[in-house]
C-alpha cells in the first residue's frame, strides 16, 4: 500500500469505515439514552479519522490492543458489528458472550486482542505480539491505542522503552482529545505526549486527528518503519471526544464551547466528504449510497442484539480458572 499519497479508492474506504463508526455510535447513543443497553458507554464519536487511518494499513495478523473507548477501533479492524452489538446488549453470541459489554470488545480472529477499562493497561499487552512477530520473522506489526491521559502512565512509558530496546515492531497511538476525564491534558503533563516518546528515541509525530488523510499517511510510514524491521513509532493525534468522557456525564463545564465548536466545524467526515467532493466525480451520489448502506448494517446490528438470547447463567463459571476446582455444597459454600 502506497503510504506516501493516497488514492480516491483508499479515501472512499475512510469514509466508509468512518461513516459506519458514527452510525453505530450515534444509534448506540440513542438506545442507551432510551434505557435500551445495560452497564456503562465510553463513545468515540468525533475520533473516527484515527481508527479509520490507522486501521486502513493492518490485516487480520496485525494485532491491536485498544482502550475502554473501543467501538471505532474495533469496527475499523473488522469486528463483526451485530457482534458488537449482542455484547452491548449483554446477549449470548456477543464478541465476549455477553460477559464483557462495552469496555471489553475482543476478536482475536481479526486482530483485536483487547480492550479494557484499567486506562494504560492494553499498552504493555500489545508488546507480546510485537515480540513474537519479531522472533518469528514476520512481518506483523502490533499497534497501540491510548489516550492523553493514558500517556500519563507509567506502563506506557515502559512500554516504549521496551520497544525501543528490542527496536519492536510496535505503533504507539496517542488519540489525544484534549483531556484525561475531565483534566486537561496541558495540566496534567509538562510536555505533549509525543515528546515523551523522543526521550526514548522513538521516532514520533503529531498529526492532525481530525484529517482521516493526515493519520493515514502518518500511520503508513510508522507501518512501513515496523514491518522492514526498523523498529517502533509514536503517532500523536490531536482529536475530540464528541460525547464527553463517559455516556451520561452530567457535567461538563470544563469543556470551553469554542473548542468544542472548533473540532466540531472541523469534523473528520466534514473534512473527508469535501475532499472527495473536490477529487471524485459523482461523489455526493457515492456518499449517499455509503450512508444508507451503513445505516442499513447497523439497523441489522440492533435487530440482532434484541432478538439475541440472554446468556444461560451457568456460562458465569465458564472460562474462569477455578472450572474445574470448585465445588460449591449445600450450603453454598465454595469448596475444593
Amino acid at each position: 500500500m502506497n503510504t506516501t499519497s493516497i488514492t480516491d479508492e483508499q479515501m472512499v474506504g475512510l469514509f466508509e469505515t468512518m461513516t459506519l463508526i458514527r452510525v453505530f455510535e450515534e444509534r448506540v447513543h440513542s438506545l442507551f439514552q432510551d434505557g435500551e443497553l445495560p452497564g456503562l458507554l465510553h463513545l468515540c464519536s468525533g475520533q473516527e479519522a484515527v481508527a479509520a487511518g490507522v486501521m486502513a494499513h493492518l490485516g487480520a495478523a496485525d494485532m491491536i490492543t485498544s482502550t475502554h473507548r473501543n467501538h471505532g477501533h474495533a469496527l475499523a479492524k473488522g469486528v463483526s458489528p451485530a457482534s458488537m452489538m449482542i455484547e452491548l446488549y449483554g446477549r449470548s453470541g456477543g464478541t465476549n458472550d455477553g460477559k464483557g459489554g462495552s469496555m471489553h470488545i475482543a476478536d482475536a480472529s481479526v486482530g483485536h486482542l483487547a480492550s479494557g477499562g484499567i486506562v494504560g493497561a492494553g499498552v504493555p499487552l500489545a508488546m507480546g505480539p510485537a515480540q513474537a512477530a519479531k522472533l518469528d520473522g514476520r512481518p506483523d506489526v502490533a499497534v497501540t491505542f491510548f489516550g492523553d491521559g493514558g500517556a500519563q502512565q507509567g506502563t506506557v512509558l515502559e512500554s516504549m522503552n521496551l520497544a525501543a530496546v528490542w527496536a519492536l515492531p510496535a505503533i504507539f497511538i496517542c488519540e489525544n482529545n484534549l483531556f484525561g476525564q475531565a483534566t486537561p491534558v496541558a495540566y496534567a503533563s509538562a510536555v505533549a505526549p509525543h515528546q515523551r516518546a523522543e526521550g526514548f528515541g522513538l521516532p514520533s509525530e503529531l498529526v492532525d486527528g481530525q484529517d482521516a488523510v493526515a493519520v493515514f499517511e502518518a500511520a503508513g510510514r510508522a507501518v512501513s518503519r515496523a514491518r522492514a524491521g526498523n523498529g517502533p513509532t509514536f503517532v500523536e493525534c490531536q482529536t475530540y471526544s464528541y460525547h464527553g468522557s463517559w455516556e451520561g456525564e452530567s457535567k461538563r463545564s470544563y469543556r470551553l464551547p469554542e473548542v468544542e465548536t472548533d473540532f466540531r466545524t472541523r469534523d473528520p467526515l466534514r473534512i473527508l466528504d469535501e475532499r472527495l467532493a473536490d477529487s471524485l466525480q459523482g461523489w455526493a451520489d457515492i456518499r449517499d449510497q455509503i450512508e444508507e448502506d451503513m445505516h442499513d448494517v447497523v439497523d441489522q446490528a440492533v435487530e440482532a442484539g434484541r432478538n439475541a438470547p440472554r446468556p444461560d447463567p451457568a456460562a458465569g463459571l465458564v472460562g474462569v480458572y477455578a472450572d474445574e476446582l470448585v465445588d460449591v455444597d449445600r450450603d453454598g459454600l465454595s469448596t475444593y
